[in-house]
Parts: C-alpha cells; structure tokens; sequence
C-alpha cells in the first residue's frame, strides 16, 4: 500500500510541475530569439523532478524545496520569457500558492468527513484521502486554466498597484489557511473545531476570490472608459475636420463664382475698350486676393505649413491675433511631402521626432505656438 501511495504520488507531483511550467509559459510567452524552446521545458522539469526527491528527506525540507523551485522558476522566466518584473513575479508564485491553498481546504474537508485529525489523516493516507489527492490535482488544472484565461483576457488592464494588491491578497491567504490548519493537526482536533475551521478558510479564500475579481473588474472598466473617451475625442477631430473640408468647399465655389463674375466684367470693360477701367479692376482684385489667400507661415516644411496656415485662417476669421515663433530647419525627411493628414498630431510627432519641443497655449485671446528644434 505504501509503494502505491509512493508511486501514486509521485505521478501527481509530475502532473503537477507540467501544469506549473504550461501554466507560466503561456501566460509569459517566449522570447522571440529563443529556439530551443521543448528542450528548456524538459530540462526545466527534469532539473524540479529531481530537487522534488529531497521532499520529507529532512528538517524544513518542504520549505526549501519550494524555495529553490521558485528561485528556479523566476530564472527561466527572466531569461526565456516576456513580460515585466512585477507580472513574472506574481505567475511563478501564483501557482505554489493555488496549489497550497486547494490541499488544505481538501485535507481540512476529508478531516471533517472522517471525523479524523488532520494529522492522522496525513500519516495513514488512506483510500479516501488518495481520493482528495487526485481530486486536488483535478481542481489545480480547472484552477490555472480558468487563471490562464483571466489574466489573458485581462491582465493588460492592471496596473502595477493593483498587481502588488493582488498579490498581497493571493500571499495573504495562503497564509492565514496554512495557519489555520497548523493550529488543527497541532493535536487530536475533531469535530466543531474542524468545522468551525472549514467555514473560515473556505470564507477567506471565497472572500479573496471576490476581492481579485473586483480589482480586474474595475479595472477593465477604466480601460473601458479610456477607451471609449478616446473614440469620442476622435469623433470631435473627425467631426472638426469635415468641418473643416466644407468651409474650404465654400471657400473654393466662392472663389469660382467670384472668379466667373470678374471675367465676365473685365470681358465687358474689353468690350467697351475701357482699357484703363480693366487695369484698375485688376489691380483691385489682385490686391484683395493677395491680403485674403495670404501665405502668412513658410518653414520649408509643407506640413507645418498648411497647419499653421489654416490655424492662423481659422483665428483671422474669429478677429482673433496669433503669434508663432518658429526656430529651426523644418524640412521633413519623407520622400513624399505631400501625403500627410493636416492637425496638431502630426506637428506634435514631427517636432517630437527632430528631438524637439511644442507647446500649444492661449494668451490674451491669442492661439500660440511655440516649436523649439535644434540646430
């Protein structure tokens, strides 16, 4: 019975060092340079197989044990795997931690079926208790499959705060059920006191399950929110932009009906020989068009210029002033000058690729531009 129960368990703790090192790979994902990637999982697990065997061989085994797997863990995620410290961290504990806390609830609960110490229990390990083996082996792979798909789902909405608190929560009741059940098998404890037991670390762990919920939830939430703020700014700019496009619309049927209406009198001025007439007419529509359709901003960049120009349009239209400065070379350094969009992204982006710096302000009732580039 004992061999079967030897052999028995150590095919469980293979089972249960393949779902840690699936579970950690998958959530981490590999380094696109790593090739080799089959053979590090196998020597991985070859290399925690081994330091397994040292389990209950001597004082505070299983502590050191957990340890040196962890360490061993951390290792191969920093040096295969992706992701940043914090997450890392949290994906190579979370599964030490998951298992822990499903082995006391199902050995404080067979204890209380048995009505039985939870030090015995542990010491026979008898049929029933095989039972909770295998079924807590089922529950950790219904558990870090459930746990994979959340923090795929979810995680990029966490912040590094709400990591550290779930963690803290995770670290925390593996603890406290630990405790728990240290102070039940510490004698020959039955009965209400198992019960009683039971009830507190199913609340605790249900308690931090409902806690790690929220925090994910709320913070899918504002990145709900973000995101919907953001879609509806670039509605604004979409909108503000086809308003845009229909105010130069106007402006160029305007300019054509104009254009037909000083043909027409200029053909009837050259009809009547009104030589000199035709020569004032021009003067005055040409000086009229010079001062509307002024090119007021020329940076040899077509970019900026058709920005700063419709700006400085947008706030003569309004009688309002508007000063820029401009210091540099603003030459851009795309082949194509002419296929770029017209807004203050763009200009941003391109002063910020110079390694330059923009500012944008309003000074009494004045849109201003400051863009600083070096030389």
């Amino acid at each position: 019975m004992k061999t079967a129960n030897y052999i028995l368990g150590e095919f469980g703790s293979m089972f249960e060092l393949y779902l840690t090192i699936e579970f950690i790979t998958d959530c981490l994902e590999w380094k696109e340079e790593i090739k080799q990637r089959k053979v590090l999982k196998c020597v991985l697990f070859i290399l925690l197989f081994m330091i397994a065997q040292g389990n209950g061989r001597f004082s505070n085994s299983q502590i050191i044990v957990v340890a040196i797997d962890l360490v061993l863990f951390m290792l191969y995620a920093a040096c295969f795997l992706k992701e940043r410290f914090q997450y890392r961290l949290l994906i190579c504990i979370l599964p030490f931690l998951i298992v822990s806390a499903i082995n006391v609830m199902i050995v404080e609960m067979l204890s209380l079926i048995q009505a039985q110490a939870v030090g015995k229990l542990i010491i026979e390990m008898n049929f029933l208790f095989m039972i909770g083996f295998f079924a807590s082996k089922v529950l950790f792979y219904l558990a870090l499959k459930h746990i994979k798909f959340i923090l795929k789902n979810s995680f990029r909405y966490l912040q590094t705060s709400q990591i550290i608190v779930i963690s803290v929560l995770i670290i925390y009741t593996v603890v406290m059920e630990f405790c728990i059940l240290y102070i039940v098998s510490k004698e020959d404890i039955v009965g209400t006191p198992v019960v009683l037991s039971v009830v507190i670390s199913w609340g605790i762990i249900f308690l931090s399950i409902y806690m790690i919920y929220s925090i994910f939830n709320t913070a899918r939430q504002n990145e709900e929110l973000i995101r919907m703020n953001i879609l509806k700014v670039e509605n604004q700019e979409v909108g503000r932009q086809l308003r845009e496009l229909k105010k130069s619309e106007q402006r160029i049927r305007k300019l054509e009906h104009d254009y037909k209406n000083h043909c027409l009198n200029m053909n009837e001025l050259l009809k009547r020989e009104h030589y000199q007439e035709v020569e004032h007419y021009l003067e005055k529509i040409t000086d009229y068009y010079l001062v509307s359709e002024k090119i007021y901003i020329e940076t040899q960049n077509s970019i900026l210029d058709a920005v700063l120009n419709v700006k400085i349009f947008q706030a003569r239209e309004k009688q309002m002033d508007m000063v820029c400065y401009v210091v540099g070379d603003l030459r851009t350094s795309k082949a194509n000058k002419t296929l770029h969009g017209i807004g203050q992204q763009i200009v941003r982006s391109l002063v910020e690729k110079m390694e330059g710096m923009i500012d944008f302000y309003e000074e009494d009732k004045m849109f201003c531009v400051h863009i600083y580039l070096p030389e």
